[in-house]
């Protein structure tokens, strides 16, 4: 696609609002420079985000697509906010049911890219597997791996880097500078 046309893109998040809210600012970025997003979740979660600048009003579309019923998954519950930890297979079940609108919306809107997730990215903490519980010990346990023993220097290492880049303001434009470019020249 050329430099200068505009691109549409779908932007669907995991229904949890750290991921919710990083696709949100993502969209902002990428509307400033003229594309058109498509925000897509569920109808409670679009109506907890922030309000769109106006200046972008007219870039970004907030698209709602209800869950379908899971049983097992409390009938308000849109977000991992919203649920008990014991409650998460029901809610990626609900996810994965929204396969046939979003397949819909994608087939009448045709957008240029579809930016998505669902990767966990975090340290194992080992739990119960009959009740899904933590014990004290084995949370106090993973710490400690990272915290302090040989095994968890990667991990700190690693922390480390990743701070250094989320915390540099002109890095974090410049990235998503060259993310927009790879996106209009792809």
């Amino acid at each position: 696609m050329a430099s200068n046309s505009k691109l549409h893109a779908v932007m669907f998040p995991w229904l949890a609002f750290g991921h919710i809210i990083p696709f949100f600012e993502l969209s902002k970025f990428i509307a400033q420079k003229g594309h058109k997003i498509s925000f897509v979740s569920t109808p409670r979660n679009i109506d907890r985000l922030p309000k769109i600048p106006s200046h972008l009003v007219s870039n970004i579309t907030l698209v709602k697509i209800s869950l379908p019923k899971v049983e097992g998954l409390p009938e308000s519950a849109e977000a991992t906010m919203d649920i008990r930890n014991e409650d998460m297979d029901h809610l990626k079940k609900a996810y994965d049911g929204m396969e046939t609108e979003m397949t819909r919306f994608l087939e009448e809107s045709r957008p240029d890219w579809i930016i998505y997730d669902f990767a966990h990215v975090r340290m194992e903490i080992p739990k119960n597997h009959d009740d899904g519980t933590y014990t004290k010990n084995s949370v106090s346990d993973s710490i400690k791996l990272v915290m302090d023993e040989n095994e968890g220097k990667t991990f700190r290492e690693r922390t480390k880097e990743m701070s250094e880049v989320f915390g540099d303001k002109k890095l974090h434009d410049r990235y998503i500078q060259n993310f927009i470019q790879y996106l209009e020249s792809s």
